[in-house]
């Protein structure tokens, strides 16, 4: 049985080995190490989940082409201060594509041709 002493510091109970303190710094840089790997394959996992997720959404996601005239609602994102708070629309009024870019960006104009 090895030996061990308790010694009572500020009301807590340390137990202290044989062990030199060299022994302990090591040990301590070794669980250190250990912890800096853990979160790193815990960053692996949650780049590879993302990945599996993005792709699961590309498989039911149908890419339609967008074409001037094409008429669709644009909704509205962000927190806005409206009194009426989750009953708020979630979509404003219908738009119509008036003109597209080379890079896939598009011109929208309303209904009323503002």
């Amino acid at each position: 049985m090895s030996r061990i002493k308790w010694r009572r510091c500020q009301g807590r109970c340390h137990k202290h080995s044989e062990a030199t303190i060299k022994d302990w710094a090591q040990a301590r840089l070794d669980q250190l190490n250990l912890l800096y790997e853990r979160r790193l394959r815990a960053v692996d996992h949650v780049h590879a989940y993302q990945r599996k997720m993005a792709l699961t959404f590309k498989k039911r996601v149908k890419p339609k082409p967008l074409q001037r005239g094409d008429l669709f609602l644009k909704s509205i994102r962000g927190l806005i201060r409206d009194p009426k708070g989750k009953f708020r629309p979630n979509w404003s009024r219908p738009y119509f594509i008036r003109e597209l870019t080379l890079e896939g960006a598009a011109w929208l104009m309303d209904l009323d041709g503002n």
